[in-house]
């Protein structure tokens, strides 16, 4: 486990003094446990059977198809939706040639009209037969802009009815099996992202400013030595712990549930020393600078540092000589 140690400054000379009071620091480890980066539920858009399944628990996805839901029904429906359009397509291109058609005779009509050879009668028949041709291209085309809509809704049932989960993602669970019946909402499986993981954690306001001070920091991932940094930092407050929930982000492929430790080091109130330098006997903890004798309260330790509580008579850098033993 990696300890961070404070230097002490040792002063050795043909004076008695040997240590120096330093401020006092706090080390602690934080600990939580790895999770995916990401993580999804698969879950079907559609009702039907299941008629594929090409991934179990803990293989990872290519890309490629996962699941299929019975796609032939829709696939028919798509079928029958193209040839109705095609049956459109036709029929506007036979009411196009006659409007072309009827366009010229009204033209020769109206021609034969103004110089009082053709009757009032044929003229407005020509015109209606011509505006009936156009009207009825107009029916047609927006039949086929409605079944276009159709034709769209069902190819994009059809996407969905191939269900992919990202490249590179690992299936955590998958509870239903080939064959199935599903309703859509279903929860076909789960998968997460573990080519980086996120360590969820809980830590208070000193322990968020040593993390976040770094662009990354040491960490132990199930005794191995990684680098971690803050990706995340809840700023909602727990009245109870004290705490907020942060995540830590690790550059490293792994799995679920390793044991993650991140020793910090945080500033607190008093003053630390070896040891060495405090005298405790008769639960009557002492210091000695120079001839002085000076009465302390210990408040902590920390390895083989001592912490003191604050005192008007101490100082940072005073300097303390070692206590018989």
């Amino acid at each position: 486990m990696v300890r961070f140690f404070f230097i002490i400054a040792l002063f050795f000379s043909f004076n008695s003094y040997s240590f120096t009071l330093l401020p006092a620091k706090k080390h602690s480890v934080i600990t939580g446990y790895t999770r995916a980066i990401k993580t999804m539920t698969v879950t079907a858009e559609t009702s039907g059977r299941l008629t594929q399944v090409n991934l179990d628990m803990g293989e990872t996805s290519d890309g490629s198809v996962f699941a299929v839901i019975d796609p032939v029904f829709t696939k028919f429906s798509i079928d029958s939706v193209e040839n109705s359009i095609g049956k459109i397509d036709a029929s506007v291109r036979k009411l196009e040639n006659s409007i072309e058609y009827l366009k010229k005779e009204f033209t020769r009509v109206d021609s034969l009209y103004a110089s009082q050879a053709e009757s009032e009668s044929r003229l407005d028949s020509a015109r209606q037969s011509l505006d009936q041709a156009v009207l009825s291209r107009e029916e047609l085309l927006i039949e086929k802009r409605s079944l276009e809509i159709n034709l769209a809704e069902l190819r994009e049932k059809l996407r969905r009815q191939y269900i992919r989960v990202p490249a590179g993602w690992q299936i955590t669970s998958k509870p239903l099996e080939e064959g199935e019946l599903v309703n859509a909402g279903d929860v076909i499986a789960t998968a997460g992202d573990f080519r980086e993981l996120i360590v969820p954690v809980f830590v208070d306001n000193a322990q968020i400013d040593y993390l976040t001070s770094r662009n990354e920091f040491d960490i132990i991932v199930d005794g191995a030595e990684q680098k971690g940094n803050v990706t995340k930092i809840n700023p909602a407050f727990d009245e109870t712990t004290r705490k907020r929930q942060a995540e830590i982000g690790i550059k490293m492929q792994g799995v679920g549930g390793l044991l993650v430790e991140i020793p910090v080091v945080t500033n607190v109130s008093g003053y630390m020393v070896d040891k060495r330098a405090v005298n405790e006997r008769y639960a009557n903890a002492r210091i000695f600078s120079g001839e002085e004798e000076i009465h302390v309260q210990i408040v902590g330790r920390d390895g083989d540092m001592v912490i003191l509580a604050p005192s008007e008579k101490l100082h940072v850098g005073m300097e303390l000589r070692a206590v018989d033993k």
